[in-house]
């Protein structure tokens, strides 16, 4: 099987917007917007857990369920069928049409009075943002060449980081306006809870993002000229004869995704029974330095990756991202050991800064690296639905069950998400290790 990152290739991806590299950073521009709109419509539900629980009187597992497994089981299924139509459909109308259904069942979720409005409803957003992930993935990699693909994917990888920074920053002062009578007076919206409001706002800016992605020009795709099968079974066979590498490139990030899912997940309510941090003071902290540092650490070590990778490693990103997972473990577990509420806050922005989202570029990178064009939807979508189904769907309720049956008291949930980061983050790390082995031996 030939790989379509030749120079033919190159010069195919290069020409899919002829010479005009606006078009291509434009549809980055575009992607990562919609990225962020995605990560904020189902991260702001994250800042409701303690008004939820309150109004509608479920536990800390039922919440888990709305979190993971009811927004990521048909997220799950339905990124199977949209990798497939990546590699055949018009991508963008495919994105763009999806944004508008995602965002159209966010803001009804904002309306929802009982516990299964609310769980139709993240189901909802899950099948539409299945569309995102394997379709933007499959568009950069066919409008940049090679040597261009890191920059590319990591300024898209900063949409996840700007969206958790904006659901807390911009979910908190909703939150905050609601609650002060300020939207009291505001048609249809007013008579929402805090919480509601809350969830129901961030949907509508699905309009004008859909309207831009509508204005994208699709670019033309990068196509290995061996072969025309675009079939799962192609797919399933090019991941086996890679396993050597496909496996630990896949397990790696999954753990990471349970690892982090379910400690931004839980880190509100955490705050919440741990020292009375409402969700608006919540956001006006951890909102501004997700915003600030994220991004900065993100470029950091991408310049970094791009050192490294100049100078002949060329696990360089798979070995930044390892690393930098170690080290932030140590910021992350001291904020719950803090004294002051000021320290706290420190050790939270030392963590963030240093974590940023190198898995997921390094891991994008790779994918992008050794997947044929034609089958990068699909292999983008299969590896989206192991991520989210063992990792973003089972995260946040491995924490709650190790809160519930493994401690007690008020802080049961900072003891379970310690334990949690703790076991996890290594396992990550040493798997991303083992990518990295892999890409050297099959350099060798």
């Amino acid at each position: 099987m030939h790989s379509s990152d030749s120079p033919a290739g190159d010069a195919a991806a290069a020409g899919g917007y002829g010479a005009s590299s606006r078009s291509r950073w434009y549809l980055v521009a575009v992607l990562t917007l919609t990225m962020v709109l995605s990560f904020t419509d189902r991260n702001v539900f994250s800042l409701a857990i303690e008004p939820i629980k309150h109004d509608l009187g479920i536990s800390d597992v039922q919440i888990s369920l709305l979190i993971g497994v009811s927004f990521i089981s048909l997220y799950s299924i339905c990124s199977i069928a949209f990798g497939y139509f990546a590699d055949t459909a018009n991508r963008t109308v495919l994105v763009g049409t999806a944004v508008l259904f995602w965002s159209s069942m966010s803001a009804l979720c904002g309306f929802a009075t009982n516990y299964w409005q609310l769980a139709i409803g993240r189901a909802g957003i899950g099948i539409g943002e299945a569309a995102l992930q394997p379709n933007a993935l499959s568009l950069i990699r066919d409008a940049f060449p090679l040597e261009q693909r890191g920059r590319a994917f990591g300024i898209y990888g900063i949409g996840p980081v700007l969206g958790v920074g904006l659901a807390t920053l911009v979910g908190g002062l909703l939150y905050s306006f609601a609650a002060n009578g300020s939207a009291a007076d505001w048609p249809i919206l007013g008579a929402l809870r805090p919480w509601q409001f809350m969830i129901a706002v961030p949907g509508l800016f699905g309009l004008p993002i859909a309207l831009l992605l509508f204005s994208v020009r699709e670019p033309k795709r990068q196509l290995d000229s061996s072969k025309d099968s675009t079939s799962f079974g192609e797919m399933l066979r090019f991941l086996w004869q890679k396993r050597r590498l496909t496996l630990p490139l896949f397990a790696g990030p999954t753990i990471w995704s349970m690892a982090n899912s379910g400690w931004i997940a839980w880190m509100p309510a955490a705050m919440a029974r741990g020292w009375h941090i409402s969700p608006g003071e919540f956001g006006r902290y951890a909102g501004p330095i997700t915003l600030i540092l994220t991004p900065v650490g993100l470029i950091t070590l991408g310049m970094l990756m791009d050192r490294l990778s100049r100078g002949g490693l060329k696990d360089g990103p798979v070995r930044v991202a390892a690393v930098t997972q170690f080290v932030q473990l140590i910021p992350a577990l001291l904020i719950f050991q803090m004294p002051t509420e000021t320290s706290r806050w420190v050790m939270y922005a030392v963590s963030v800064v240093i974590s940023s989202q190198s898995v997921q570029v390094a891991a994008s990178a790779v994918l992008s690296q050794v997947t044929p064009g034609r089958l990068m939807g699909k292999t983008a979508a299969a590896f989206n639905l192991v991520q989210n189904v063992l990792g973003l769907a089972l995260g946040p309720t491995l924490y709650a069950l190790v809160a519930q049956f493994g401690f007690s008291g008020p802080r049961a949930l900072l003891y379970g998400m310690m334990t949690c980061y703790g076991a996890l983050m290594p396992v990550a790390a040493l798997l991303l290790l083992a990518v990295g082995r892999a890409i050297r031996n099959q350099a060798g």
